[in-house]
């Protein structure tokens, strides 16, 4: 359930209340009604009134979700050659695994981009709020990187515009802010605290590794907008979406490993890894992340099973290795535990 107090997003104080609701039996009476409405046509037109035209061939991935027959008729209607990949209704999810996120889930996208020569291909997750994209070539281009050319398509809004961005992400999306004269504002990962802090700043962009893109013309995240808008800049440009990515290289940086971890022991390894911040910066926004100049590592208790997780990115490869020979001399008992945490 994803549950919304008017155009506020839900806290976790809110979530609280409503439990205490349930258990109490502290109900609101009254009537209601309930409207059947099909907004197809609205939405469309919507999405012309801001997003131009494009040209090129597409690959849509809906993977059975909740975009499987609108995105097809949509990116048609918009001006593009469509490819249409898993775009049947499918409740069960039997083609693929609903997160775009998780880039294994994308190889038969990548090769239905590559065997039909387009020009790029998008995965929406199971409800439609979130996408990811693959470029020419079949490769994943990582949620970083598409919200760096989301920025740069922003043209000069003056001094005062800023994004938001989760703080497990790359440090090519500060860089890429600073560089175009935009304010980066870091911020906890989760849908609710990114739309928050990008709603009370009026950004102009948000983004999570996650694949959600907020856009202020919106006030929200959309995937099937995020989606038309890459399109639009792509067919604004003589580049390819390989050659515009290019402009934005990643560090070395880990994915987000999950490392099973007793919840009983959980907080004390927590702990440890606060004692880096004598030494090294550190931010305790959300878990613990500890700056060394050359890179970054974070760790935060996992909300839905019982583990940690953890991400470092280096600088290069050597600087990688000597962020992780420091956390293993905090917390030794790390080593092994995932394929990374090995001292070389």
């Amino acid at each position: 359930f994803k549950i919304v107090l008017s155009e506020e997003t839900i806290t976790t104080q809110d979530i609280e209340e409503i439990a205490r609701r349930v258990q109490e039996k502290d109900y609101t009476s009254g009537s209601g009604q309930i409207k059947s409405a099909n907004v197809q046509e609205q939405y469309a037109a919507f999405l012309e009134q801001h997003i131009e035209k494009g040209r090129g061939k597409v690959v849509v991935d809906a993977g059975g979700g909740v975009t499987a027959q609108i995105a097809p008729i949509l990116f048609r209607r918009m001006g593009y050659d469509v490819v249409p990949l898993f775009c049947q209704f499918d409740g069960k999810f039997s083609n693929r695994d609903p997160n775009p996120a998780v880039y294994s889930n994308l190889s038969k996208l990548k090769a239905c981009v590559v065997e039909n020569q387009a020009d790029f291909g998008v995965a929406f997750d199971g409800d439609g709020d979130r996408v990811v994209f693959v470029d020419e070539t079949g490769t994943v281009v990582s949620s970083e990187r598409s919200l760096c050319v989301f920025m740069e398509s922003l043209g000069d809004n003056g001094s005062e515009d800023s994004i938001v961005y989760d703080l497990k992400s790359s440090s090519i999306i500060e860089k890429t802010a600073k560089k175009l004269g935009i304010l980066p504002i870091m911020e906890r990962s989760g849908h609710a605290f990114i739309k928050r802090t990008f709603l009370k700043n009026a950004s102009s962009l948000a983004g999570e590794i996650s694949g959600h893109f907020f856009f202020k013309e919106l006030g929200h995240d959309d995937g099937l907008y995020g989606a038309l808008k890459m399109g639009e800049i792509l067919s604004g440009r003589d580049n390819t979406l390989s050659e515009i990515t290019a402009n934005f290289p990643l560090n070395f940086i880990t994915p987000d490993i999950r490392i099973p971890w007793s919840y009983d022991t959980r907080d004390e390894l927590v702990e440890r890894v606060k004692a880096m911040g004598d030494t090294y910066a550190m931010n305790l926004l959300d878990g613990v992340r500890v700056d060394f100049g050359f890179g970054w590592l974070l760790l935060r208790k996992s909300v839905t099973e019982e583990s940690v997780t953890l991400r470092i990115e280096g600088d290069s490869s050597e600087k990688m290795d000597e962020i992780i020979h420091i956390l293993l001399s905090y917390v030794p008992e790390l080593k092994g535990r995932a394929d990374i945490l090995t001292e070389k």
